[in-house]
């Protein structure tokens, strides 16, 4: 049998093209609209070859949220943030066990009075891929602090947990809360009803690593966590850390 051509970018019968060019295409194809003729031409793909694309483009997609990190450590905009792990949601899965994708970002949790006040909205609204059960994301920014600035007493190395982390963690768990509450009524009322609430998972994003800027500030908060079981408490860096240990995982494969 005849051997298939195997072509490279400068290959005369494809034209010259630069990794602009490949972008430009890749973007058409994504925005074609017609779907179904893209999924019919990949099916003619290799599998190991589709799966080499998806890998490829994967870290691609990483290495731009880590850049995107990088740039703005002390960007103290909780909007920014929002934002920009709601486009990136993937590296809120590398926190859970199980695959998880954003429900909904800026969701309302129920809790309105009769005045149509007093309702709240927890920053995402994560879903478990296989059981369908919610998970609770309270975000706020790399620049939060940790710790209170002096020790809690003079002569010791003790440091208080700042307003900052304290609310947002009762913040988290009034929503928990709230949601289990108004349960039904939410899903009664939500175009997304396939979603459950049963003791959902809470998880805080908060701060960075350097504003734990001595041992007492360092062990003070990992106390503090570590005998929190109601809310799981991770800071910037720890988050994109894990983002960083999936690149790793994946590079490995090409």
């Amino acid at each position: 049998a005849k051997e298939a051509k195997q072509y490279t970018a400068a290959d005369p019968a494809l034209g010259s093209f630069d990794t602009d060019s490949i972008i430009r295409v890749l973007e058409w194809l994504a925005k074609s609209g017609n779907t179904h003729e893209l999924l019919s031409h990949l099916e003619r793909l290799d599998a190991s070859n589709l799966s080499q694309i998806s890998t490829i483009a994967g870290i691609g997609t990483i290495k731009k949220a880590l850049s995107i990190w990088e740039a703005n450590s002390t960007n103290a905009q909780e909007e920014f943030w929002q934002s920009t792990i709601e486009e990136y949601s993937f590296v809120l899965s590398q926190v859970f066990s199980a695959p998880v994708v954003v429900l909904k970002g800026k969701s309302y949790v129920g809790g309105k009075g009769i005045e149509g006040t007093g309702g709240g909205e927890a920053d995402f609204l994560l879903q478990n891929l296989q059981s369908k059960h919610t998970l609770i994301v309270e975000l706020k920014t790399p620049m939060s602090q940790l710790t209170y600035a002096t020790p809690y007493r003079k002569s010791t190395e003790v440091y208080g947990i700042s307003q900052e982390v304290s609310g947002a963690l009762i913040q988290a768990l009034n929503y928990k809360d709230t949601m289990t509450k108004h349960y039904f009524a939410l899903q009664s009322n939500s175009k997304q009803s396939d979603f459950r609430i049963v003791d959902p998972p809470c998880l805080l994003i908060v701060g960075s690593d350097g504003l734990l800027d001595n041992d007492g500030k360092r062990n003070s908060f990992e106390l503090f966590r570590r005998s929190n079981r109601a809310v799981e408490i991770l800071t910037f860096d720890e988050l994109f850390r894990k983002t960083r240990q999936l690149l790793s995982l994946l590079e490995q494969g090409i």
